[in-house]
């Protein structure tokens, strides 16, 4: 890295993970944020050192704040039965901690869970924390584009999201809940007001802290998580617990850590599917506007590509999450000529056409997904926000409609 004097400073006062600091991507970073300031390195340095908000600029540039809603569905089914056992308890509140929650997309998704398994609001308290100041207030704004929907959506979530122009608004009963804190992720005391939290979401922050500051948060955690409480992390976090108590739950694809306690006094979390969850796959979405440009819907195949045992709608999602887009769309063209086309597929396929900028062909792919599955609510979502990019108001209209449509069809066959 050419720019010696802000890596050292970083090492020094941040707590930034060092091999982060390595590489011509951290160069171009911290060029751009010099070239805001005069191209001056020392003048650039001395920034740094009389502006947090510079700092969280920066860092925000090292670590990307990446948030959406619903991420990691499996981590928010294993809350909803946690936030269940805590109400048969009878539990007098239910409190939740967001550390590091970037745009707040996550506490809302928490606030949203404890409601749809029987919390009322006011007996609900998110706190979102977070450092920097630009990220908090699009939070509390709480407005949010098609960047947000890349996971599975919960069909009952559709109560809580309304439409305000081309953007997803939170709706007031979700966000009643929820208050966004700004602090030192990595120094959780004194954020607690009101007793220790039940479930705190500390997602991909972990990676990005060097051993001094994850240890320390993790210190904190445990100081903070009451007995029997939850941790979630991210998928690459669970082996970063160190010397804590803190245990691994065992449930696939929630990754969630548990304190230990006395056993609870009413039922256990048992890692199942929930029948009464009834859930629609979004798949990834990128931010608008997409960063490649690529003409042309995705032409067939002239002959299957390789399909492995290891072939899958979920590795194909997990490919495209991960930036793999070209590896993605070969596996689900091999899906679909070894099985014939579904809904999941088409709407994949559609996403990452939105990712390249081919708008039409992304159009065509979910109106092909909602021929094959009339109130796929994923699909009818994203030709609404497409139809409002587009300009196409009548058309916006209508598949709003249909969308809510759609998301009360799944409320009303969803298991008792």
């Amino acid at each position: 890295m050419s720019h010696s004097l802000i890596r050292h400073w970083l090492e020094q006062h941040s707590p930034v993970e060092p091999s982060l600091l390595e590489g011509v991507g951290i160069d171009a970073i911290v060029t751009e944020r010099i070239n805001a300031f005069g191209g001056s390195e020392p003048a650039y340095l001395a920034e740094l050192s009389r502006s947090p908000d510079e700092v969280d600029r920066l860092m925000a540039g090292i670590a990307v704040p990446e948030t959406w809603l619903f991420r990691y569905p499996r981590s928010y089914e294993v809350l909803f039965e946690f936030a269940q056992l805590r109400l048969a308890a009878k539990a007098a509140t239910f409190r939740m901690l967001s550390v590091g929650c970037a745009t707040g997309q996550e506490p809302y998704c928490m606030a949203m869970t404890a409601l749809r398994a029987g919390w009322t609001a006011e007996r609900v308290r998110v706190e979102g924390l977070d450092r920097n100041r630009e990220f908090l207030r699009l939070a509390e704004v709480g407005e949010y584009g098609a960047g947000s929907i890349r996971a599975e959506l919960p069909s009952w979530a559709m109560r809580y999201l309304q439409r305000c122009g081309d953007v997803i608004r939170i709706d007031a009963s979700a966000r009643e809940p929820v208050r966004f804190l700004r602090a030192d992720i990595t120094e959780l005391a004194g954020v607690r007001g009101e007793g220790a939290y039940d479930v705190i979401f500390c997602r991909n922050v972990l990676i990005y802290l060097n051993a001094e500051s994850r240890t320390r948060l993790l210190d904190s955690i445990c100081a903070e998580l009451a007995p029997g409480g939850l941790l979630f992390v991210g998928h690459a976090e669970q082996l970063m617990r160190g010397s804590t108590p803190l245990g691994n739950l065992h449930v696939p694809h929630a990754f969630a850590l548990e304190r230990p306690s006395l056993p609870r006094a009413t039922g256990r979390l048992t890692g199942l599917e929930h029948p009464q969850q009834s859930r629609v796959r979004v798949p990834v979405a990128y931010d608008w506007p997409p960063a490649r440009v690529a003409t042309g819907a995705i032409p067939a195949p002239r002959k299957a590509p390789e399909v492995t045992i290891e072939s899958s709608m979920e590795r194909a999602q997990d490919l495209a999450d991960g930036g793999r887009l070209d590896d993605a769309e070969k596996m689900i063209r091999a899906i679909i000529l070894r099985s014939g086309p579904t809904a999941p597929a088409m709407e994949l396929l559609g996403v990452i056409r939105v990712s390249v900028n081919d708008t039409e062909g992304a159009k065509r792919l979910f109106e092909q997904a909602v021929y094959l599955e009339p109130t796929r609510v994923t699909s009818l979502l994203q030709l609404a926000l497409l139809s409002e990019r587009a300009g196409a108001a009548n058309s916006a209209d209508a598949y709003w409609a249909r969308t809510r449509r759609a998301s009360q069809v799944s409320e009303k066959g969803r298991t008792p």
